[in-house]
């Protein structure tokens, strides 16, 4: 009897964390969708695709989601030329590089970043 008790436990909470990994992939791959709408050209509704992903983003799926989003944020918000609000996500995504640059996409954000500061901070105070 008390085996039979483990057994079904055991199952529930395999069954358990299996339906929240699903939740995480279908997160995943809606922000994926997302980021490919974004990313394929700046429309009336890119600023609330971006924010309906940013509530998707939760601390169980990758940092480099949010790191992607807060750059695409910079993205539009420079393609408004609100530079100032631009500056900030760009700086968002680059605070996801731990000790060192791991992809060419870091870098991007770093340039982009870099850029953004130029055009932001030291144009303004010239």
């Amino acid at each position: 009897m008390m085996k039979l008790k483990n057994v079904f436990l055991f199952i529930i909470l395999i069954g358990f964390f299996s339906c929240e990994k699903t939740g995480n992939n279908t997160n995943f791959n809606t922000i994926n969708s997302i980021h490919n709408k974004v990313k394929s050209g700046f429309t009336d509704s890119t600023f609330t695709l971006l924010n309906q992903s940013e509530n998707l983003i939760n601390k169980q799926l990758p940092d480099s989601l949010e790191a992607e989003n807060n750059f695409l944020l910079g993205n539009y918000y420079t393609s408004i030329k609100n530079n100032d609000s631009a500056y900030h996500y760009y700086n968002k995504a680059i605070l996801f590089s731990k000790n060192k640059i791991q992809s060419k996409r870091e870098i991007n954000y770093y340039k982009k970043a870099a850029y953004q500061y130029k055009k932001t901070v030291i144009t303004s105070t010239v």
